[in-house]
């Protein structure tokens, strides 16, 4: 089998339809495989999604008993490394356009790349070429972190899967699977524009931002993943972009914070200026958010009142 894609889901039922429906009217059908993986859905009409795919010769479809949470149910997917050739982890609302997969299979029988690059921009004319480590972090930026937008070599990720487990807080735990493979090597990397593979992406719901606050300091967990003489320079890049931005997200991820505070503190000897300020503004930060929601409550009660 050239390619398995596995598309974790929890309660997308519309979403995963329409990606489902893409999937099916794929013609190599014999080249690739689909398994659902279900994260104890609360939805009902889950039961449609499980009689679709036991209707399609090669979709299959599996159903937790509890809810792993989003980070287990994705780095799970490596464990099919052992299926097929090549691993794409999809998620439910990246919606494919048809012909996407079959150009997919096309490219990874043309190049064989190591993992293959979903990019937003394609400045430079080369669609494959080599890289390492240091190249993959000055890349990671243009939408790497997003799970849909890279397909794996089974070989290549299959030794350091463990490193997604060791990073489930991280929000990242297939980059950080990425990352161990290219320790000290060279990767054969293939690229593709998104808007070849993907329809435009809608915002997120605001209940759902708050959740992926979580990957904003959950970024630099990765880290220790790097060979060792990027990982001071990631720590600095990283805090020079969005030390002012911390205390904002202190709230949603305090456990995620913790453990960026002592990457910071293990990588970086001096934080300057900005750490006094930031230790500083925290807690008017903090209050300033904590009266905002307040008054927000403050409203919502009157409103009702009126009503």
């Amino acid at each position: 089998m050239k390619l398995l894609i596995y598309i974790p889901t929890w309660n997308r039922y519309e979403s995963l339809m329409e990606q489902l429906e893409v999937l099916k009217s794929v013609t190599k059908k014999d080249e690739f495989m689909v398994v659902v993986s279900d994260n104890a859905s609360a939805q009902e009409e889950y039961l449609k999604v499980m009689d679709f795919c036991n209707e399609q010769s090669n979709f299959e479809y599996r159903k937790h008993c509890s809810n792993l949470g989003a980070n287990p149910n994705i780095v799970n997917g490596f464990l099919f490394c052992d299926k097929a050739e090549y691993l794409w982890i999809l998620s439910d609302d990246d919606l494919l356009k048809p012909g996407a997969v079959e150009k997919v299979l096309d490219w990874l029988k043309k190049y064989e790349p190591d993992f293959l690059y979903v990019v937003h921009n394609l400045s430079e004319t080369e669609n494959f070429l080599k890289a390492d480590q240091p190249w993959l972090v000055k890349h990671i930026n243009d939408g790497m972190g997003l799970i849909s937008l890279v397909v794996y070599k089974s070989s290549f990720v299959r030794p350091n899967i463990r490193a997604g487990y060791d990073n489930l807080l991280s929000c990242f735990p297939h980059m950080a699977i990425l990352f161990e493979s290219t320790k000290g090597k060279m990767a054969g990397v293939c690229r593709i524009l998104r808007d070849e593979l993907f329809y435009p992406h809608e915002p997120l719901p605001s209940a759902e931002a708050i959740v992926y606050n979580h990957s904003f300091f959950g970024f630099t967990h990765l880290v220790n993943n790097l060979e060792e003489g990027l990982r001071k320079p990631f720590i600095k890049s990283w805090w020079s972009a969005n030390w002012f931005r911390v205390a904002r997200n202190m709230k949603h991820s305090p456990i995620q914070f913790a453990i960026f505070r002592s990457l910071l503190f293990e990588h970086i000897s001096f934080f300057g200026i900005q750490w006094i300020i930031l230790m500083i503004l925290r807690p008017i930060i903090l209050l300033g958010l904590f009266l905002r929601s307040r008054i927000k409550s403050i409203k919502h009660d009157l409103a009702k009142q009126v009503d």
